[in-house]
């Protein structure tokens, strides 16, 4: 009995550990605005809920933010950066972008991975 009660927390703090109840509240916040429409106003909203975001950037759609643990402190984004529509950020590990970088359509900045055994 202790070893399925100890699998089943393991099992939901696995499933809940890319809940992100900041970055959730941000999406909810620009849901409705179509892209590149609030394009500063992404970046701000990123900035006041705790990502390390700079200052005078374009968000032309939201990207999406994945990852588990603190994503908030994995991320930082130089100033005067611009991200087109559809960008990925996979925040397994910290993804540091400096400062005037522009970042197209649909970029995936991958950082996890997995090991590939034999079948």
């Amino acid at each position: 009995m202790k070893n399925l009660i100890a699998k089943t927390v393991q099992i939901i703090g696995e499933e809940l550990g890319s809940f992100h109840l900041r970055l959730i509240i941000v999406r909810f916040l620009v849901f409705f605005l179509p892209d590149n429409v609030g394009n500063r106003l992404r970046m701000r909203l990123l900035r006041l809920f705790g990502f390390r975001v700079g200052r005078s950037g374009l968000l032309m759609g939201m990207p999406t933010i994945a990852g588990v643990g603190n994503v908030y402190e994995k991320l930082h984004i130089g100033d005067s950066c611009l991200f087109n529509v559809g960008c990925h950020f996979d925040l397994a590990a910290p993804i540091t972008i400096g400062h005037n970088v522009g970042v197209g359509h649909q970029v995936l900045l991958l950082t996890g991975s997995h090991e590939i055994d034999d079948s």
